[in-house]
């Protein structure tokens, strides 16, 4: 069976706990996460959870395109006093990054997640899909959907709207990174040339 690790991240409070857990079948299994000395772009950040040295990795067999797949998932803690989320792009396979489309700022603070993307994986066609969370939350919108999926157009990587709230396009998300990963999906970038973020459609 296909095994699949899929971290989420993004700001803390976009939503990536409840992201989660609205998903049917996912199963929280705490455990101590390992730690490093912190280094991540120069920038500290703030543990959601009250003892930043456990982590939840949520756990699902599902299927996807008639073909079954484990699929674990772990939101990153940005603790900067343990490492922020760069252990987690280091031991990611695939990435859901995700801000609050009702926050301006967790969408303006995206590069530095991209950036370190990049510079950890020396790889641009790492499976990724940009989530703009909270779309529910038509009143306190703060970034239009236009933006989203400009800035996903950019990095060249899919975009989606999402609500862990009212559970719209969450399974979707997961299922078309899924997708991403299996290998006759996945575009792989020729040696010695300048590497590009794959090329993915706008949804």
């Amino acid at each position: 069976m296909e095994e699949w690790h899929i971290t989420l991240l993004g700001a803390d409070f976009v939503g990536k706990t409840n992201l989660c857990r609205r998903v049917p079948g996912f199963r929280s299994q705490p455990h101590v996460r390992e730690t490093h000395t912190p280094k991540f772009c120069g920038q500290a950040f703030h543990s959601e959870l009250s003892d930043p040295t456990i982590e939840d990795i949520y756990r699902q067999q599902k299927i996807v395109d008639s073909k079954p797949c484990l699929v674990d998932a772990t939101r990153s803690l940005n603790d900067w006093t343990l490492g922020g989320p760069e252990l987690y792009i280091r031991r990611g396979k695939a990435f859901l990054l995700v801000y609050s489309v009702s926050s301006r700022a967790t969408f303006d603070g995206l590069d530095i997640f991209w950036q370190a993307i990049r510079r950890i994986k020396e790889d641009d066609s790492v499976p990724l899909i940009l989530l703009g969370n909270k779309c529910d939350d038509a009143l306190g919108r703060e970034v239009a959907m236009e933006e989203g999926a400009a800035l996903a157009r950019k990095h060249g990587c899919p975009f989606l709207e999402v609500s862990a709230k009212t559970n719209i396009n969450v399974e979707r998300a997961f299922a078309d990174l899924v997708r991403l990963l299996r290998p006759d999906v996945i575009e792989v970038a020729p040696l010695k040339k300048p590497k590009r973020l794959k090329k993915c459609i706008i949804f």
